[in-house]
């Protein structure tokens, strides 16, 4: 019997009348990542998708990552958070990121792990643009 896995996707495309490429982060549960196709496209209709990373999520934090049922689901469980932090660099024209994973019992705890990360004590300018969690 298969089991269904979370996979992280980051999808990429140029959307009509856009001059760069654009991405955003999808996760879905299917048995395979060829599975997930039909929701990618309805994630981000009217658009020329491609994959750029992929993951299939089975450990983070030192927590074994499965998918289970909603009725199976324990209410006190810590929790999986993504988190999209977004920094800037002295004499660069961009907005970099660094995407991460982590597991904790709320947001709070989450948001707090995500400011001890070297990126976001490193990836700022202080007065013009600090670091800061996008999603």
């Amino acid at each position: 019997m298969l089991v269904p896995k979370l996979f992280m996707i980051l999808l990429g495309c140029t959307p009509k009348g856009r001059h760069t490429e654009q991405h955003d982060i999808f996760f879905g549960i299917a048995h395979s990542l060829a599975e997930l196709k039909p929701a990618m496209q309805q994630f981000w209709p009217g658009t020329q998708l491609h994959i750029d990373a992929w993951r299939e999520v089975t450990n983070v934090d030192g927590y074994k990552i499965e998918v289970v049922s909603k009725i199976d689901d324990k209410a006190n469980s810590p929790q999986l958070f993504f988190l999209n932090l977004g920094g800037y660099k002295q004499n660069e024209f961009d907005e970099f990121h660094y995407k991460m994973l982590v597991v904790t019992p709320d947001k709070g705890k989450a948001v707090k792990a995500a400011t001890q990360t070297a990126f976001y004590k490193h990836v700022s300018l202080p007065g013009n643009g600090t670091s800061h969690i996008d999603d």
